[in-house]
């Protein structure tokens, strides 16, 4: 008994902090961009504030704690740098752009590193959780860096042909666990094998279960994902021809941006008009 006692009081501590932190307001007027770390226990967010000052922070989950990593003052002609996302390369290295290079910086040493130069675009970025290269794209064209090689290619197979004649723009990326990359564009979801490959069936179901899916999320399994419609947020089960609603999408203010944790049992989120807050959803 008292040792269910226990389990209760921790779910509820748990809950209750989580409640206390939902929406996580930041410092900074705008929030960038911001990913999970591939343990799940933190997560980087890069926040504009109404100075022109561009800083990257750390929030750990479990107790809240935001420490600063890095600031930068900079002029609206450093545009690349501005909108660039950040991610994490490892659980210990963060990935971001400076200057015409896509560098990582190291939680613990703090030294930073070049890994690759860019083309000159803006950079939206999601890493492999192997650490072993880098996706990135500056909306109309996708590309792929190995961090061994420290190569920069365009992926030009499958639909991202399309995207530069029709100009849609990529909306989101994740990579599942089998380094398929899966991206929107416009309303549509697509996804691409290792090999290049797109895979079609993905494509073709999602579009069964979700009405406009336009940013998706991959989970731990093969057949399962989070996508954001124009009806809601669903977690989506493919092999079941399932589509679970996890929370309305609102038309005035509707959600840009999903990170779900490695465990899959919490989706953070951005809205559209909650420039500086990010949301949490226990799943």
């Amino acid at each position: 008994m008292k040792t269910f006692s226990l389990i209760v009081c921790m779910v509820m501590s748990f809950s209750m902090t989580l409640m206390a932190q939902n929406p996580f307001k930041t410092e900074g007027d705008v929030i960038i961009d911001f990913n999970i770390s591939p343990n799940g226990k933190m997560m980087v967010y890069k926040e504009r504030t109404a100075d022109g000052a561009i800083n990257i922070k750390i929030k750990e989950l479990k107790t809240g704690k935001v420490s600063s990593l890095i600031s930068m003052k900079l002029k609206w002609s450093d545009m690349k740098e501005i909108y660039s996302g950040v991610d994490f390369l490892t659980n210990n290295e963060i990935i971001y752009v400076k200057g015409e290079n896509m560098v990582s910086f190291n939680l613990k040493n703090k030294k930073r590193r070049d890994l690759a130069q860019l083309p000159d675009i803006l950079v939206y970025i999601k890493a492999l959780d192997n650490g072993k290269g880098v996706y990135f794209t500056d909306n109309l064209k996708l590309y792929y860096s190995s961090i061994k090689e420290g190569r920069v290619s365009e992926i030009k197979e499958g639909r991202v042909s399309e995207i530069n004649k029709i100009g849609l723009g990529v909306l989101s990326m994740s990579v599942d666990k089998d380094d398929r990359l899966l991206y929107t564009i416009g309303k549509q979801v697509f996804c691409l094998d290792k090999a290049g490959n797109e895979v079609e069936e993905i494509t073709s179901e999602i579009a069964k279960l979700v009405v406009n899916p336009y940013l998706i999320e991959a989970t731990g399994s093969k057949n399962s994902f989070i996508v954001a419609g124009k009806e809601g947020i669903f977690k989506v089960d493919i092999s079941k021809g399932q589509s679970i609603k996890l929370t309305d999408n609102e038309k005035e203010n509707p959600v840009t941006k999903i990170r779900l944790t490695p465990n899959g049992k919490i989706l953070y989120y951005q809205r559209n008009l909650d420039y500086n807050k990010i949301s949490a959803l226990e799943l």
